[in-house]
């Protein structure tokens, strides 16, 4: 005997397309999450394969800052409830957890090609990406995040875009300026 979904409750369905976020966090944690970042430090962006973390520029160029909990408190509470909530709203995966923030910059030359963020080794329980533009829009020119399907995600500041992990995106090379943005990723049990 099948029981009923109960994701599929009160005529609830779930979508699996991207959504446009006109404000996932507010201005005062945009400048936050930039002044933590560059406190850490930042080191240039690997590509993650089932070999491990490694540097391919003609693939990815940029650099990242990996925030702990510890480093940024109310970034991650901040994002950790956007996460909750939009998984709730959208997919009503299974999620346990995230994985830590990346914070981005990218400066003249700088793009990350096609990819997923769901992958293998560390990256395989990646269930839900998020995206947000740290910069205010005029500091920087290109940089234009693209989801599958051509989808452009606005340059407002604080805004940005979610979506399952398994949904290809590219980033724009910069051709001027300097644009930091944010990663986060909700975790969860392998989809099967």
């Amino acid at each position: 005997m099948n029981s009923p979904d109960p994701r599929l409750a009160n005529g609830w369905e779930p979508t699996y397309e991207p959504a446009i976020l006109t404000q996932a966090l507010p201005v005062e944690l945009c400048q936050d999450a930039i002044a933590i970042a560059q406190k850490i430090g930042f080191e240039s962006s690997p590509v993650f394969s089932a070999e491990g973390p490694t540097e391919i520029p003609y693939y990815r160029r940029s650099e990242t800052a990996w925030l702990k909990p510890d480093d940024a408190r109310d970034l991650y509470q901040h994002i950790t409830g956007t996460l909750q909530k939009l998984n709730n709203e959208c997919y009503r995966f299974s999620i346990y957890g995230m994985d830590k923030i990346q914070i981005i910059r990218y400066e003249p030359g700088c793009f990350f090609n096609e990819h997923c963020d769901l992958g293998s080794a560390h990256a395989a329980n990646r269930k839900i990406s998020l995206l947000v533009q740290l910069s205010p829009p005029e500091d920087y020119v290109g940089g234009d995040i693209v989801l599958a399907g051509g989808i452009t995600v606005p340059k407002t500041r604080g805004g940005g875009c979610v979506f399952p992990a398994w949904v290809p995106h590219r980033v724009e090379e910069i051709t001027s300026g300097t644009r930091y943005s944010l990663a986060a990723w909700a975790k969860g049990t392998y989809f099967l």
